[in-house]
């Protein structure tokens, strides 16, 4: 979970609509549970409706994107994908920049 002011301001976006959108919205969040058990604690937030997925491994700006999706089964981009294909539909907003770039490059990835 890296980049520009991660993770603490991309939590705090998911927390800010978390907070704005219908309440009765449950959201699934894939990144490290710590940081955002952290950050949530911080801005006086309730986690209770929030389904958080653990993610232990980190992609970098450095690693290859298909090598690292492959290869870092843990990380927040494999796993939101894997409960993509199992049919958990839902908005993830990607918790690294890096990832960002690094998703449209990735082709034929299978989880």
């Amino acid at each position: 979970m890296g980049g520009d002011k991660a993770p603490e301001e991309t939590v705090k976006g998911a927390i800010q609509a978390a907070r704005e959108f219908d309440p009765s919205i449950s959201y699934i969040w894939v990144g490290n549970q710590n940081d955002i058990k952290r950050i949530a604690e911080a801005e006086q937030f309730d986690l209770a409706k929030i389904e958080i997925v653990h993610a232990e491994d980190v992609i970098t700006m450095e690693d290859d994107p298909l090598t690292s999706a492959r290869g870092k089964p843990n990380s927040s981009m494999s796993l939101a994908l894997k409960l993509l294909a199992e049919g958990r539909h839902f908005l993830r907003v990607p918790l690294c920049s890096c990832e960002r770039s690094r998703v449209s490059s990735a082709r034929g990835l299978r989880p």
